[in-house]
């Protein structure tokens, strides 16, 4: 692990261009030549699950992406300690996440979408808490688009491996996409909350990292009150999603520089 640690410091900072290319190059190019299913298609293939947000939900990648390609050009352009910091987290996170991507959409196997999307879960981690470690002397637009940057990934992530765990698990039951569906719940809560805690005392004071997860806990709320028919199961989620933004403020947390002490 020590000299993967290394070898990953020494990442030129004009990579993450070229894995940004290669993120969106999985995101369209397999859909537009026929190969695989696309990945929403796949998700919803016989029926809807109640943990996953309806489509317009994950509008949030556009934002992300949009949030990548600006601090690549930044890095591209300024060899500063803050490109140099975040090189190595956001160049591994995004070629992760291209591997997940044309996984998901040409094997579509739901274990190894979940055993994919953890090292991505991992490496979006790295980057928030090398961020935050930097935080207090980080400054202007670049550390403002570096935090947004980290934390959604973070945040998302999180997220999105949350909704993962109840689908590898019907799938290892062989189960449909409603069934379990009380196991499903809790089995999201229990991992976005056993994140949030995790991230908020030794990770990063991120308030980007609670944006993308409470928009993920919308996206539940909204599927449940509107497509699946499981309205409690949306109306737990409000609850706890209202529970853990009321921690968050009465409680700001510690993030990487408290984990340090």
């Amino acid at each position: 692990m020590r000299h993967v640690s290394q070898a990953m410091r020494h990442i030129p900072r004009q990579s993450l261009i070229l894995i940004f290319a290669a993120q969106a190059a999985a995101g369209y190019l397999p859909a537009r030549l026929g190969w695989g299913v696309p990945i929403g298609d796949r998700a919803t293939a016989g029926g809807i699950p109640p943990e996953l947000p309806p489509g317009p939900f994950f509008a949030i990648w556009a934002v992300i992406f949009t949030a990548y390609l600006a601090f690549a050009i930044y890095a591209l352009r300024e060899d500063t300690d803050l490109s140099r910091t975040l090189t190595a987290p956001v160049t591994a996170t995004g070629a992760l996440n291209t591997l997940w991507m044309l996984s998901s959409q040409l094997i579509g196997n739901p274990l190894l979408d979940l055993l994919l999307i953890i090292p991505i879960l991992v490496t979006s981690w790295w980057g928030a808490y090398r961020f935050d470690r930097m935080r207090d002397q980080a400054k202007g637009a670049p550390s403002m688009l570096a935090d947004a940057l980290t934390g959604l990934l973070a945040g998302w992530l999180t997220a999105a491996t949350a909704i993962s765990v109840p689908r590898a698990g019907r799938y290892l039951l062989n189960q449909g996409p409603t069934d379990s569906e009380w196991i499903a719940l809790w089995s999201v809560l229990a991992v976005v909350s056993a994140g949030a805690y995790v991230f908020k005392r030794r990770i990063s004071r991120s308030w980007w990292f609670y944006g993308a997860v409470g928009w993920g806990l919308i996206g539940v709320i909204v599927n449940n009150w509107t497509r699946t028919g499981f309205g409690y199961f949306g109306w737990i989620a409000l609850v706890f999603g209202v529970w853990l933004v009321a921690r968050r403020l009465l409680n700001p947390g510690t993030g990487a520089l408290g984990a340090m002490k």
